[in-house]
């Protein structure tokens, strides 16, 4: 399964005041990703911010041999810098 996400500037009313927020694919928080055990995800992650830079965190995927694809910019991962785009690749061992 290979997915496009693109991180974008949005007007959003989460709290019920239209203010810029970051999205993905236009979405606040980002879009769902299903899977199951034995699947391997691919997702193009590019930084369409202006000058923000930007790392992924997958909420209750493993990251076991590809901690750079998730985490804290500077951390576990590499920071995405605006403009550019990193390609993670995560293959589900447990659920």
């Amino acid at each position: 399964m290979k997915e496009k996400h693109e991180v974008t500037y949005e007007y959003k009313s989460l709290d019920c005041y239209k203010k810029l927020a970051v999205a993905i694919n236009g979405m606040t928080p980002g879009p769902t990703i299903s899977a199951v055990q034995g699947d391997t995800i691919v997702v193009d992650v590019i930084n369409n911010l202006l000058m923000e830079n930007v790392a992924i965190h997958w909420h209750g995927i493993r990251q076991r041999g590809t901690p750079w694809s998730d985490g804290t910019d500077g951390v576990t991962q590499c920071a995405i810098m605006p403009g550019l785009g990193h390609t993670c690749t995560i293959h589900i061992t447990e659920c």
